[in-house]
């Protein structure tokens, strides 16, 4: 039985209402209304709607819900017409082959709902759509949560945002008050024998003595950790007085080593720093000055050396007072630069940090006038600056490349018109420009030619598609017949009520007469008795009424009599046609059984023959 015979017991619609859902039938569909619920799609608990809009709909909803780009419109509209259920169940037919569902689904059993067949197409799309739902639902539900902080706010977050501002100051505060502090600072010439040493300086640096505990060698790493740990506790109940004393004794050698970070005196260090040029001048001079005494052959005196020593040192000091003053008049052009520099940028400075008090200014008092009526045009307006900006800075780098590629094809321009002409060239060049044209007017040719084919093969493509296939014409087949069958019985529903109509019209006519002929005798009663002569005229005309009346009633009996005739022979017809059907497919049957056997017998035939 084909799919159409089978939704012979669905219920659902589209002029389907009156027929009933076999058991196997109604069994599929209450488990494709509890996966559609499950799934939750809760229109199919709707009482009102018909088993095709809860079944197709939720088809539909499915196909939309798995997210998968299908390249359909399902459009579903409920109490829909047969034209567009036929056009929704194409259009679910081509969606689920472009989706690669492993069950096969027609048109023809979705407009007949054959919900065995559907059963199988729901269950796999239910699947898809958990899976989707499972993948996407922590996204959705961020989304959700966005949305909503979005465009209302709990008191909750209303009371964090106004202490928002007063914690991060204090935490800033904290934070400052409580910032290290470099007490002292290392001298150049300080060694540190060791890491541990490095490590106990820096922490004096700092404020911080860090006793050392005693621990074994191999666990140096842990050793070297709690020595930063004790440093900053300030814990040393572990150390003996001996080892304390001994540490003591350390950390007073290292603060010798050190010096204080807010002093004002000059230390040697800074004078090394300032000086260090110059040591190469210092040594090269008490060179000089031991190879002059070495070489002096007269012996002086010790007023005379002190003397000959005093004028040497001066004479190197006004050396190198000179070498420093020629130093400063080279190095000070430099420095009046660098300080206007300084000056500029600081102007610079200062203009832009106006500014952008300015700005911050105007912003906050921009943000004061967004209300929630305006957010929504407050960040469609914020959005369009941002990409305002982002335009003229694309425009600004565009410009520059228009610029920058505008020199170089000048630049190119100037060269090839300042380059001598080879005639060589030329003439390559006019042949490479012939070839050109004759290409050209090739590829143009070519081209029409390649359109002329394409439009041919396009009318006939057109004029094969024109012409339906055997799916298709037995598709149309059946819609032919769901269709014929629908107008049928809206036509056998319109006779009906024209058949009750003229039937209840005579007898309106009838009753009508029968009240005129019994008002007339009413009337004319009284007048009628009053002599034998008119009484014996109301009786002729009594008895005449009573003939007519008799003739109608047995002209309708022998009407009625005719039409119970030709329903009898009707009735006999329709028994000989069902037989004559039965008959049918009983000997269709037998043929494809038949032909079944056939095939299997030649099959058996051909086995031997292959063999040899």
């Amino acid at each position: 039985m084909s799919a159409s015979e089978g939704s012979s017991s669905s219920s659902a619609d589209g002029g389907k209402k009156g027929k009933v859902l076999d058991a196997e039938q109604a069994k599929k569909y209450d488990e494709i209304i509890e996966l559609l619920l499950a799934a939750g799609y809760f229109r199919a608990r709707i009482a009102t709607l018909s088993s095709f809009d809860k079944v197709i709909g939720g088809l539909a909803w499915c196909i939309t819900n798995s997210q998968i780009d299908v390249d359909v419109d399902i459009f579903f509209q409920e109490n829909s017409n047969i034209r567009l259920q036929i056009k929704l169940g194409e259009a679910i037919e081509k969606a689920l082959i472009r989706m690669r569902c492993p069950f096969r689904l027609q048109s023809y059993q979705i407009r007949g709902l054959d919900f065995i067949s559907i059963f199988d197409v729901i269950q796999w799309l239910v699947k898809r759509v958990i899976e989707v739902r499972e993948e996407t639902g922590d996204l959705l539900r961020i989304n959700s949560e966005w949305n909503f902080k979005k465009r209302y706010r709990l008191p909750t977050d209303r009371d964090f945002d106004n202490r928002k501002d007063g914690a991060v100051s204090y935490m800033k505060a904290v934070a400052y008050k409580y910032r290290p502090n470099r007490l002292y600072r290392k001298r150049d010439d300080m060694l540190e024998e060791c890491e541990e040493d490095r490590v106990q300086s820096t922490l004096l640096e700092f404020g911080h003595k860090a006793y050392r505990t005693v621990q074994p060698k191999k666990d140096a790493m842990s050793a070297k950790q709690k020595l930063v740990e004790s440093a900053i506790s300030g814990s040393s109940k572990d150390l003996s007085a001996d080892a304390k004393a001994q540490e003591d004794r350390k950390f007073a050698r290292m603060m010798k080593g050190m010096e204080q970070t807010g002093s004002d005196d000059i230390s040697g260090n800074m004078v090394r720093g300032l000086f260090g040029q110059e040591s190469e001048d210092f040594r090269r001079m008490d060179q000089e000055l031991g190879q002059q005494s070495a070489e002096s052959a007269v012996p002086l005196s010790g007023k005379s050396y002190e003397e000959e020593a005093h004028k040497r040192h001066v004479e190197a000091l006004e050396a190198k007072i000179e070498r420093l003053k020629e130093r400063l008049a080279e190095e000070i052009q430099p420095f009046k630069e660098l300080r206007n520099q300084l000056k500029a940028l600081e102007a610079q400075l200062e203009e832009k940090v106006s500014r952008n008090n300015s700005v911050i200014a105007e912003m906050e008092e921009f943000d004061r006038m967004v209300t929630p009526d305006n957010k929504e045009t407050v960040e469609t307006l914020r959005s369009l600056i941002y990409l305002l900006e982002n335009l003229k800075r694309q425009q600004k780098i565009f410009e520059t490349n228009c610029t920058q590629q505008y020199a170089y094809l000048k630049r190119k321009i100037e060269e090839l018109a300042n380059s001598p002409i080879d005639e060589a060239q030329v003439e390559r060049l006019a042949s490479v420009t012939e070839m050109h044209e004759k290409t050209t007017q090739s590829l143009i040719r070519n081209r029409q030619a390649l359109n002329k084919k394409i439009r041919d093969i396009k009318m006939v493509e057109r004029q094969m598609d024109e012409i339906p296939s055997r799916a298709e014409l037995q598709q149309y087949q059946l819609q032919f017949i769901e269709l014929y069958e629908q107008v049928a019985s809206k036509f056998t529903e319109t006779k009906k009520y024209f058949q009750s109509y003229n039937r209840l019209e005579d007898s309106r006519s009838y009753l009508d007469r029968e009240i005129g002929l019994l008002n007339s005798i009413h009337d004319n009663y009284k007048i009628a008795m009053k002599s034998d002569k008119t009484k014996g005229t109301l009786v002729e005309q009594i008895r005449s009424i009573l003939t007519t009346v008799d003739s109608n009633l047995e002209k309708k009996k022998r009407a009625l009599n005719e039409d119970k005739q030709t329903l009898h022979e009707l009735n006999e017809q329709y028994a000989q046609l069902v037989e004559r059907e039965r008959t049918y497919y009983k000997v269709t049957k037998d043929f494809e059984e038949e032909c079944v056997n056939n095939r299997k017998l030649l099959a058996l035939l051909k086995e031997p023959e292959a063999a040899q």
